[in-house]
């Protein structure tokens, strides 16, 4: 290891050498942690937003795009093709993207309005002003008709997001299980206020009935039985919930029981499919008095199909920073019209300033390696030909040429250690600083971000569920904060840099020759 104690002699004796080169190290690592630091600043800002926010990611139908290309067409003929051939998601597409272990809970979901047999709703307050007739298009004759109070939600996936976002909490006994969907069991999930008001308790049994009163006694005409059309469901769950009715909505008069949370009954998705079906079966069994539609000429495993299929799934993963590897796996069931959203978008629009930082910080850090390698470089090398005794002394001695590199490797590390450890200093005082008045120069001369106010459906299968963020939320998490990872990072910057240097002067030293040196 003589070759270690050669090289602190020699720094020590070539002092002015040894701080020339050092305050070029100096600022080199100044410029390297404020590269550094900001670039790990606007990291962590968009992985902390990230992860303060839902990790959802919705597989959705782009039927604007898809209305926009039937317009587009011509004849009537090729539009009313692309109307019968509307996208959709069916369980084939997600078949595979549903068995992912990264998946936490997963809405697949369809619901049906439906009236409850013997026992009560939960009311929502605007029964004594709520309309329950209407006077359509301004006809004279008033329709009245009773409106359904409870609202069946079907999902095919055994767990819920509303189950783990806190909007809903299931208190007693279970939430139906994957074999409950694949068997299409008559098991519900109730809320705790219906429970209270009618006296549940975990096995009980309630029953719903489909179909409004005026469609049954017309049917009955023809001989339907009542009872035909109930169902009967088995108690395995109670929850509660969070969420209200909005009693300031302009709607209030129209809204009916169905649209009460707290009536929201939770099914497995095959269940509910199959009552549809039974629905079916008695319209065409006893003729389609009251349905407007002659259901006779569709075979019943089109019509499950088409109600199997979706428009939106939303799926909820166990961790944000795996929603890009998650898309990206199952990038291939994305289609024309089908694609998956993580509100992406906003994200990518909000985090604008903070990845151009880092792309000029990049460009900095770039430009500083390419201009130290070559000044090491450069000043190792002429000072080679000062030293070219010294060298062919120590060949002579029988000192490998190896030995000799490694000697002026840490000639180099020295000075690179003391001056980075100074630079970790004075740049942790100032790092921050400068950091937060680029991001503030960035920032004012980006343009200003429009939020464009989309209608977004809140009703049962089209909510998205993503966590809303502002870009004054993101921003606040960008702190230039010099930690040890970082002070890592600036000295194996630095010691990439020493090692790329000292190529050149290696290869002069391999061609010296140790007589030619001594004869000169």
């Amino acid at each position: 290891m003589n070759y270690i104690r050669r090289a602190w002699l020699y720094v020590t004796r070539k002092l002015s050498k040894s701080i020339l080169l050092g305050l070029t190290f100096f600022a080199i690592g100044n410029l390297v942690l404020i590269g550094l630091g900001i670039t790990q600043a606007a990291s962590n800002a968009k992985t902390m937003t990230r992860l303060s926010m839902k990790a959802v990611v919705n597989l959705n139908v782009d039927y604007q795009k898809h209305s926009a290309y039937i317009d587009s067409l011509e004849s009537e003929e090729e539009k009313n093709a692309a109307y019968e051939n509307s996208p959709v998601i069916g369980i084939d597409t997600v078949k595979d993207v549903l068995k992912d272990k990264r998946i936490k809970a997963a809405n697949y979901l369809s619901s049906r309005q439906t009236f409850s047999l013997g026992f009560d709703s939960v009311l929502i307050g605007n029964e004594e002003f709520r309309e329950d007739s209407f006077n359509p298009n301004g006809a004279s004759i008033e329709n009245s008709y009773l409106q359904p109070n409870f609202m069946l939600i079907g999902n095919l996936y055994p767990e819920m997001i509303e189950f783990h976002d806190g909007t809903c909490t299931l208190v007693e006994g279970r939430f139906f299980n994957q074999n409950d969907i694949e068997n299409a069991n008559l098991v519900a999930v109730i809320s705790k206020d219906v429970a209270d008001i009618n006296g549940f308790t975990l096995g009980d049994k309630i029953s719903f009935r489909a179909g409004t009163e005026e469609i049954i006694q017309s049917m009955e005409l023809n001989g339907l039985k009542r009872d035909d059309l109930n169902r009967e469901f088995e108690i395995i769950g109670i929850y509660t919930t969070i969420e209200e009715v909005d009693m300031t909505s302009v709607r209030i008069a129209y809204i009916t029981g169905s649209e009460n949370p707290k009536n929201n009954v939770y099914v497995p998705l095959i269940t509910l499919i199959e009552g549809e079906l039974v629905q079916y079966e008695l319209f065409n069994q006893y003729g389609n008095s009251g349905m407007g539609t002659n259901v006779n000429e569709i075979p019943l495993e089109d019509i499950k199909q088409q109600m199997l299929n979706t428009s939106k799934v939303n799926i909820l993963l166990d961790d944000p920073l795996k929603i890009e590897s998650f898309m990206d796996d199952y990038k291939n069931i994305e289609t024309e019209y089908i694609y998956f959203d993580a509100n992406n978008k906003q994200f990518d629009q909000f985090s604008r300033p903070l990845d151009n930082l880092t792309y000029f910080a990049d460009v900095i850090l770039l430009i500083i390696s390419i201009t130290a390698i070559f000044i090491i470089t450069l000043i190792t090398a002429l000072t080679l030909k000062s030293r070219e005794f010294e060298i062919g002394v120590l060949l002579s001695l029988g000192v490998s040429r190896i030995k000799i590199v490694l000697q002026f490797f840490v000639e180099l590390l020295i000075i690179l250690l003391v001056s980075f450890t100074c630079a970790v200093v004075t740049g942790s005082m100032v790092a921050g600083k400068v950091g937060q008045q680029v991001l503030e120069n960035q920032v004012a001369i980006e343009p200003e971000i429009v939020q464009e106010e989309n209608f977004k459906p809140n009703w049962v299968g089209y909510k998205e569920y993503f966590t809303e963020i502002t870009q004054e939320d993101m921003l606040s998490r960008y702190k230039v904060i010099i930690n040890p990872i970082l002070i890592l990072q600036i000295y194996l910057f630095g010691i990439g840099i020493v090692f790329i240097s000292i190529l050149v002067p290696t290869y002069m030293i391999m061609k010296l020759s140790p007589k030619r040196i001594m004869l000169s």
